[in-house]
């Protein structure tokens, strides 16, 4: 039942399910009830919320002072000022964002009803069920497009994994938690010589920040189809350091060799959605999503990897 998430690697979570429990019923700007924990992060607690105006489930993202720093309240307030200004059906839908009296934070946005890509590659791990590759297509195709969108507002989303991806019952495709999102080449929210996100979908330049586009969360989207379709990771380790090490020197694994049902081409685009160079890697998200459908396009179900 997530609706959304916020998670970094060098902050402190909140405070446990306990205090969560002493904000169920709580009213948020005299009209969110909060009703249940949907989630909780790094930085901010989701809660399952009754609208009073319309009568209808939403999702908040609360960031309460005196719990959370500083930085979680900032990242709170950024990601509204982001969703704000996106409209995008493959973008969780703002609806609502404010302070309350005691400086606390909220962000409102669409209740969804499914569950994120990570259950979903979970069990089928668990169940050994294989990927359906028209899926893989849909689903990179929706994230592609929601990346396109991000980055023509300027916008570099920072933490693109299975757990920001969210297959709605519905069928729709939403890419969820701009906590970390930032205008490419503005002032980042973490302290210097930190890394947000997580290590293992991290772009190589990540450890330079600066330097982060757009094509470094197209390089994230490569890591995601690299383990749906796989079954692990290009690229892991314990150590975060090792790992952004590996993905900043270490040859591609070959998709092939892993899945050997799948063309050989799949290295190809292996090698373009993880390539070290920035200017190397694919141009946008609908470049990304087309290729891969290129190569997947010739495999039958039946075959799926």
């Amino acid at each position: 039942r997530n609706a959304m998430q916020t998670r970094s690697m060098t902050t402190a979570s909140p405070k446990g399910h306990a205090y969560a429990d002493s904000l169920f019923g709580r009213t948020l700007g005299g009209r969110y009830r909060l009703l249940g924990l949907l989630g909780r992060g790094a930085q901010a607690y989701v809660f399952e919320a009754l609208d009073g105006a319309t009568g209808e489930l939403v999702a908040v993202k609360f960031a309460p002072t005196g719990v959370v720093t500083d930085t979680g309240l900032l990242r709170t307030i950024r990601e509204s000022e982001v969703l704000r200004a996106i409209a995008e059906p493959t973008i969780v839908r703002y609806l609502d964002a404010g302070r309350e009296p005691d400086g606390s934070a909220y962000l409102v946005v669409e209740r969804l009803v499914g569950a994120s890509l990570a259950t979903r590659l979970d069990s089928d791990s668990a169940q050994r069920v294989r990927p359906r590759l028209q899926d893989v297509v849909t689903v990179v195709a929706s994230v592609g497009r929601a990346l396109d969108v991000a980055a023509s507002a300027g916008l570099v989303h920072r933490d693109v994994k299975p757990d920001n991806i969210f297959l709605c019952a519905d069928g729709a495709v939403k890419l969820l938690d701009f906590g970390l999102a930032r205008s490419a080449g503005s002032s980042a929210l973490t302290n210097v010589g930190s890394i947000c996100g997580s290590c293992a979908y991290l772009a190589p330049e990540t450890a330079m920040d600066d330097r982060l586009d757009a094509r470094s969360d197209l390089y994230a989207l490569g890591v995601v189809v690299f383990r749906w379709l796989s079954g692990q990771l290009p690229f892991d380790h314990q150590n975060p350091l090792v790992l952004v090490r590996a993905a900043a020197s270490a040859p591609r694994p070959s998709l092939h060799a892993l899945a050997p049902s799948l063309p050989a081409e799949i290295d190809c685009f292996v090698e373009r959605a993880l390539a070290i160079d920035p200017d190397a890697r694919f141009a946008s998200g609908r470049e990304l999503s087309d290729a891969l459908a290129y190569c997947l396009s010739c495999v039958s179900e039946h075959a799926s990897a």
